[in-house]
């Protein structure tokens, strides 16, 4: 099986540590399938996220915005994806396979003042609803995101898997 994933945010803090967390234990626990990072390799230099069943292609869409939503799901289907991981609610429009995001918290939702305005409040209540409407699978590492994600943007509640973060050495 061939599972693209989208890594551009592999640098940041807490969806990167995610992605890099992955990372090292995706390919080792799957090994007969082919995990292909979408973003910027350099990015996660350092990270262990490499071996025979891994590999990158690079994608420098801009973040959070409207381009990306195209560009990621025609790399995907350029690629062949069988599946496709969203580690953060930005969730293509266009892919040509099931797909699954993780959502972490809704603390866009739940505490707006902190946003920078009400056109960001928009963007995020409408990603966020359209991810889980449109995925196969909502991932999330507790279960108060689940019960926020079925209050604040309607989610069908069995969509949902809720999967403990672990913890790194």
């Amino acid at each position: 099986m061939r599972i693209v994933i989208d890594a551009r945010k592999v640098g940041d803090y807490g969806i990167g540590t995610y992605i890099q967390g992955l990372g090292r234990l995706t390919a080792t626990m799957a090994p007969t399938d082919e995990f292909i990072y979408l973003g910027d390799p350099e990015e996660a230099s350092g990270t262990p996220m490499a071996g025979p069943n891994v590999s990158w292609a690079r994608n420098s869409s801009r973040k959070y915005g409207v381009g990306e939503l195209v560009t990621v799901s025609w790399q995907a289907r350029r690629l062949g994806a069988d599946v496709f991981h969203s580690p953060h609610y930005v969730y293509p429009v266009m892919l040509p396979c099931p797909g699954v995001v993780s959502v972490h918290d809704c603390i866009h939702l739940r505490f707006p003042r902190h946003l920078p305005n009400k056109a960001a409040l928009h963007y995020a209540r409408t990603m966020l609803r359209r991810a889980v409407r449109a995925s196969q699978r909502v991932l999330t590492g507790s279960e108060s995101t689940r019960s926020d994600l079925v209050e604040l943007v309607d989610a069908d509640p069995a969509k949902i898997e809720v999967i403990p973060y672990g913890c790194d050495s």
